[in-house]
């Protein structure tokens, strides 16, 4: 196979390839990356704010259950009023007024804090969904615009794939399978053999392993270090 042809696909290739990389960099632009990201963080927030208020829901149930626990005992202890005989009957009585009264202030302190706590994330996830909302809009709008982009490029690319279909005809498809695979990861893939012995393209010293298979103008073999397509000019 002429490393010529090769080289005219690559050169038609670039084309194809700095469309795709504007394409690719308009997808990862970091304003929309951020909105993306704030998106994701701000859903995974929701359920913590349902877990949080569901469970404040329960300890303001444990309190209700409380104190009408306190209430009974209060009531049961005032069923007896009319046996009270004994001043230390009276002043059992007094004290467990106090401590009723002591538990109900502790009990109204807290169904305060929770309350609050409740409105506290009640308006927290509120302020959240509605940044949602907004962050929704925006990542529409960046999508209405990316399919946009999307669709701009494959116009561009179309004649550009259709003549590359072409030269590959007259190139060796194992070759066109190795160019494939090293150009999902860099571009561009053939690059000359120097004669110092270095690729050209990472600049590695790689004489000892690419110098026998290099032996004729148009050979071609790997570089051990970049994986890139070498070949002696």
């Amino acid at each position: 196979m002429s490393i010529a042809k090769m080289l005219e696909y690559q050169k038609l290739d670039r084309e194809l390839y700095l469309l795709q990389k504007d394409f690719y960099a308009f997808q990862k632009n970091e304003k929309f990356v951020y909105v993306q990201n704030t998106y994701k963080d701000k859903m995974k927030s929701l359920p913590e704010f349902n877990k949080e208020f569901d469970d404040l829901v329960s300890q303001l149930n444990e309190l209700v259950q409380k104190l009408e626990s306190l209430e009974k005992q209060k009531v049961d202890f005032e069923s007896n009023f009319d046996n009270f005989t004994a001043q230390e009957d009276f002043e059992q009585y007094q004290e467990m007024l106090k401590s009723f009264e002591d538990q109900l202030n502790a009990i109204s302190r807290e169904t305060a804090r929770i309350s609050k706590k409740m409105t506290d994330i009640s308006y927290d996830n509120k302020r959240v969904l509605e940044q949602i909302e907004n962050l929704q809009k925006q990542i529409t709008q960046y999508q209405q615009v990316l399919i946009g982009k999307q669709k701009e490029m494959m116009i561009k690319a179309k004649p550009i794939t259709d003549e590359l279909q072409k030269i590959a005809k007259g190139i060796d498809q194992e070759m066109l399978k190795k160019y494939a695979n090293c150009r999902k990861h860099r571009f561009p893939v053939l690059m000359p053999y120097t004669e110092e012995g270095n690729c050209s393209a990472c600049g590695m010293y790689v004489k000892i392993e690419v110098d026998k298979h290099l032996s004729k103008p148009g050979d071609y073999t790997e570089c051990p270090h970049c994986r890139r397509i070498l070949f002696k000019q």
